[in-house]
């Protein structure tokens, strides 16, 4: 994500960033997996959510490390 990107995301909600900057989102891994996880859940985003997607993102990073 580029860095003027990153600036106009800073204030948004998820689903703000979601459906304000769809290109932005395809930027980035971690965007599209919060886009998705907000669309299972009917749009919304919540702290159950964000704690899914926070354990998604340290699986990834795990992953990745071991290989």
């Amino acid at each position: 994500i580029t860095v003027s990107g990153n600036s106009k995301f800073s204030n948004l909600p998820p689903e703000g960033k979601v459906k304000s900057y769809p290109s932005i989102i395809e930027q980035s891994l971690k965007l599209k997996i919060m886009k998705e996880m907000i669309s299972i859940n009917g749009g919304v985003w919540n702290k159950e959510i964000s704690d899914k997607h926070k354990e998604e993102m340290f699986d990834i990073l795990d992953k990745e490390l071991l290989r």
